[in-house]
């Protein structure tokens, strides 16, 4: 597959995640409390309803399947909403979306501990969204290579360290699972080689 058709194959996906994300609005909008304002200019940041957390989980986690996915979308999305959490000040949803999201990749992995794909594309995002969660925490040594605009990105209202080091476990978890997958995989072939 060429780059072009790789590109249109993650807008088409993201076309589709943002579709299903807008039809899970529901009419109850127009009860709750407006969100602050946010400008035409793009914040990145993806909103989302708390009651709406399970199929976000579902969609982004759970039944996202690695082929013809941009590596890192699964973070990159999931970070957005992170973000828009923080940006509203709202601690519940925040603390709310971070444990669903550790349970939603622990449930991946343990589902599929055999799986060198599915292992291999949550290690990945697994760090990737531990990057995120460095470079955006507004603390200084995590921000010496941001541009200005990055970070005026940071996350403002919460500390989310503890969430780094869980993160960071739930990569080394996964590592050493996918080192244990390629070994049990790669053993019979060497020894087939060698005899």
């Amino acid at each position: 597959m060429d780059f072009e058709e790789q590109l249109d194959m993650k807008d088409r996906l993201i076309r589709k995640l943002q579709n299903q994300m807008k039809s899970l609005q529901t009419s109850e909008e127009a009860n709750q409390t407006p969100a602050p304002t946010i400008t035409n200019e793009y914040l990145g940041m993806l909103e989302y309803k708390r009651e709406d957390e399970a199929k976000l989980i579902q969609y982004v986690i759970l039944d996202l399947k690695p082929r013809g996915v941009v590596v890192s979308m699964a973070a990159h999305l999931l970070f957005m909403c992170v973000r828009h959490a923080d940006y509203l000040n709202d601690g519940a949803k925040l603390k709310s979306l971070m444990n669903a999201i550790i349970s939603g990749v622990k449930k991946v992995i343990t589902d599929h501990q055999e799986d060198f794909e599915l292992l291999s594309f949550w290690l990945s995002n697994t760090y990737h969204m531990l990057s995120c969660l460095k470079q955006y925490s507004g603390e200084e040594e995590f921000m010496k290579q941001n541009t200005p605009r990055q970070n005026k990105n940071c996350l403002q209202n919460f500390d989310l360290s503890e969430h780094r080091q869980i993160f960071c476990d739930l990569a080394i978890r996964i590592y050493h699972q996918f080192i244990s997958v390629m070994e049990k995989t790669l053993i019979p072939m060497i020894g087939r080689f060698l005899s």
